[in-house]
């Protein structure tokens, strides 16, 4: 966890994250009201994103910009904020040519109008992008069966989308334990 008890600060995590190209998935509890962003720099590898904001506010721009860093994101969440407005869900889901899973609970400015946009947006792109909402969320166990919120000290196995995609951070296992003898 890379945070400060200063929440007037930027974070740096992103930045951290450039540093690792081959990294493929990340769970961050994001404390800060901004971010670093090295627009110059691409992550390819990134896959799986789920980002808790501690704040409710946030700096669209600045998170706008990062999420075109990462062209290849299949599985984003953005949980716990207050800001996020259907029209940043809408902007995101173009941003992001391969996003298949998008989580957004406990963003309460998020709503029918944004899965309503999503579905007709898969129409008419020739995509399908699963969309979660506060109002919908109890759908995402069955239409993803495999991926885990139950807690646990200890995980069987490095997959990330079982083992860590739809726990809260504080829920997150301590250590992931390689399933193979």
């Amino acid at each position: 966890m890379l945070y400060r008890y200063d929440y007037e600060d930027i974070y740096y995590g992103f930045q951290f994250m450039d540093s690792c190209p081959n990294l493929q998935s990340a769970h961050i509890h994001l404390r800060f009201y901004h971010i670093f962003v090295d627009e110059s720099l691409k992550h390819e590898s990134l896959r799986d994103l789920v980002i808790e904001f501690y704040f409710s506010d946030f700096n669209w721009d600045e998170f706008k910009r990062l999420s075109t860093k990462y062209p290849n994101l299949k599985h984003l969440a953005l949980r716990n904020n207050n800001s996020l407005k259907n029209k940043h869900v809408e902007q995101l889901v173009t941003i992001l040519p391969n996003l298949v899973l998008f989580d957004v609970r406990g963003c309460p400015k998020v709503t029918q109008e944004a899965a309503n946009y999503v579905q007709d947006y898969n129409k008419q792109h020739g995509r399908s992008i699963k969309f979660y909402f506060d109002e919908n969320y109890h759908e995402v166990q069955s239409d993803w069966p495999h991926l885990s919120t139950k807690y646990e000290k200890i995980s069987q196995g490095f997959d990330f989308m079982k083992n860590c995609f739809l726990k809260n951070f504080d829920g997150l296992s301590t250590f992931l334990i390689s399933n193979e003898d």
